[in-house]
């Protein structure tokens, strides 16, 4: 009985959360927590035993706890067809630090003076691929952020300023897509510039972001949640607010929509992820996104990507399927709206940018949606829910009442 109780409970909780979650929400679901690697690689004999003893190995899964990051230890000959032993040739060393992820190249790390001892040299290379300013920084912003978009800058003063403005060009325009949303934005979408600067002091973020190549710049990826990607990191004359308004408008899409959501499963940058924040990002989005049903039903809302879509996040895929708008010119407005919400700072944009395509359901040019399509869409999902809720509750009442009747027979 108590079983068939809980059955019940658990099933009548499962009915309001159909269609609840947003791919913001989603953001905050480790699906990845060993994303990374983290590996002492060494020739054999090179360090008169193993590359990881049992101590170290014990030492970097506390270090790691509550990351996406995991220790390893390697050992090969010289002359092995490795990653590792190629890098190791190239530098000419014996052993040394790599952090790793399956989809990119090994990136070294350059131990620093004072980590003599192979336990400094763990703490080091943890540090090392775990802690940045920039990834703090992001950490204490995630819960209270939309999405951000980075600007990681070159060298080519035009370009970076090409760059912000397709940014902000693409955030006045999810300005106007707002009221569309499956959600009210509650959170505003954030700009940081990475200058070049700063960067020596972010390689590891701009490695997890395929931004290695120091050429390859300036670059925009916009982050959401425990900083993952929403979409492909857009590069040099890449850089178009159609295909950033698309990534920021799947961000706020229902994590039911049809497009294809393989991206939604790609790692985050490497991050540590303590229990304080788990317990304020269970208390802010209103479920606990580390809880194994959730991470359950996300996976299976991600297996369903169908098998038609293509592209990951692109404007001439997701954005003719989602927004169904268009690039067209458009004459100068003598009065341009101001959105209610910009962003400090910000100046208006030239209206000749994004329009939308006629009779879209994702339109600009309406801000208020049908109230009849909306009562009827939320009057059927509501209808649903209490049809849902009754069958299961008279279920639970016939299985309560054959119980009640086996024990009177009994006795």
């Amino acid at each position: 009985m108590r079983l068939a109780l809980g059955a019940l409970s658990l099933s009548l909780g499962a009915v309001p959360m159909l269609c609840r979650y947003t791919i913001r929400d989603i953001g905050f679901v480790d699906l990845h927590p060993d994303a990374y690697v983290l590996t002492r690689a060494q020739f054999s004999g090179a360090g008169g035993g193993p590359a990881l003893t049992s101590e170290l190995a014990t030492l970097g899964a506390v270090l790691c706890r509550e990351t996406n990051l995991r220790v390893a230890g390697w050992n090969a000959l010289r002359s092995a067809p490795d990653a590792f032993a190629l890098l190791l040739d190239d530098a000419g060393l014996d052993g040394a630090w790599f952090l790793s992820r399956t989809d990119l190249p090994p990136l070294m790390f350059n131990l620093p003076a004072h980590a003599t001892d192979p336990e400094g040299e763990l703490r080091a290379a943890v540090g090392w691929a775990l802690d940045s300013k920039l990834r703090s920084e992001w950490r204490e912003q995630a819960l209270s952020t939309f999405a951000c978009l980075w600007i990681v800058e070159g060298q080519d003063a035009q370009a970076n300023a090409a760059a912000l403005a397709q940014v902000e060009a693409a955030l006045d325009a999810l300005d106007r897509l707002a009221p569309s949303l499956p959600r009210p934005l509650q959170y505003p979408a954030r700009v940081r510039r990475i200058g070049t600067s700063e960067q020596d002091s972010a390689t590891v973020s701009l490695w997890s972001l395929g931004l290695a190549d120091s050429g390859q710049r300036p670059a925009v990826v916009v982050l959401y949640g425990r900083a993952k990607r929403a979409g492909k990191v857009l590069v040099g004359d890449a850089i178009q607010e159609t295909e950033l308004v698309t990534q920021l408008a799947l961000v706020g899409s229902s994590c039911e929509c049809d497009t294809d959501r393989q991206w939604v499963a790609e790692p985050s940058l490497p991050l540590r992820w303590p229990r304080q924040m788990q317990t304020l990002a269970a208390h802010e989005l209103g479920f606990d996104p580390q809880s194994p049903l959730v991470v359950a039903e996300v996976r299976r809302i991600l297996s369903r990507v169908q098998a038609t879509r293509s592209g990951s996040g692109s404007a001439g895929g997701v954005a003719a399927i989602l927004l169904g708008y268009r690039e067209s010119e458009i004459g100068v407005d003598p009065s341009p709206a101001t959105p209610a919400h910009r962003r400090p700072g910000s100046e208006p944009r030239s209206p000749a940018s994004l329009t939308p395509a006629s009779g879209d359901d994702w339109s600009f040019e309406e801000q208020t949606p049908d109230p009849l399509a909306a009562a009827d869409s939320w009057a059927s999902k509501i209808r649903f829910s209490v049809l849902g809720s009754l069958l299961l509750l008279l279920a639970g009442v016939a299985a309560l009442c054959i119980w009640v009747f086996t024990r009177l027979r009994r006795s």
